[in-house]
């Protein structure tokens, strides 16, 4: 029987070249390609993250928390603090087990990046 926080803890710890830019209701930054930094973890029913720009931390920030189903296997279902998860999140919880293979909208975005036909 699992806890709350129960079980193991996977980590991730990434910097990755990528392109990026700020989107709110006044419209959007241009993209510009920066080195990012991303950090989460997932422990039990409750996980976060932070990801951030390894050269001004303060331009590209943000950080957010991740909730995972109570009953195992813990899959994510919610995540806040930021608009769009990163692909690159969303691909690191599905190689530690975190996405439910029968989640239409995480299951998609997964096999898109990896070129899997639907």
């Amino acid at each position: 029987m699992s806890t709350l926080f129960g079980g193991d803890k996977d980590e991730l710890d990434m910097t990755e070249d990528t392109w990026v830019n700020m989107v709110g209701s006044w419209g959007g930054t241009k993209p510009e390609k920066r080195t990012m930094r991303y950090t989460a973890w997932a422990r039990g029913t409750r996980g976060g993250f932070e990801i951030y720009d390894t050269e001004n931390s303060e331009r590209y920030y943000a950080e957010g928390g991740l909730w995972f189903r109570r009953e195992e296997p813990h899959y994510l279902y919610d995540y806040d603090g930021i608009y769009s998860l990163p692909i690159q999140i969303i691909l690191w919880l599905d190689s530690v087990g975190r996405i439910d293979p029968s989640d239409s909208y995480f299951r998609g975005l997964v096999d898109e990046e990896l070129g899997v036909d639907a």
